[in-house]
């Protein structure tokens, strides 16, 4: 994939991320529109039911909340094998 793609698919992802609640049916229609409806198996289907009653729920996770977590793991994955040194930065 080009890093373009990736880009915007990242972009994406943090777009839906940030959406408020209210707006992710609509949203969801929009993609279901764009993709076509053909593409979307049952399957789909289902797990984004499920997505959308875990969001409703609050059992979801902000990007920032992923990847802030991610970024700490990585940091601390990095320096604990003892060739780096920790520059003076807090996370």
């Amino acid at each position: 994939m080009s890093r373009t793609f990736d880009r915007n698919r990242e972009m994406l992802h943090k777009l839906i991320d940030d959406l408020p609640e209210d707006k992710l049916p609509k949203a969801t229609d929009i993609f279901e529109k764009i993709i076509g409806e053909e593409t979307v198996s049952d399957e789909d289907k289902k797990e984004l039911d499920i997505a959308r009653k875990e969001i409703a729920n609050g059992e979801s996770y902000s990007f920032d909340e992923v990847f802030g977590k991610l970024e700490k793991v990585m940091y601390d994955i990095i320096f604990s094998c003892g060739r780096f040194s920790k520059p003076l930065l807090s996370l």
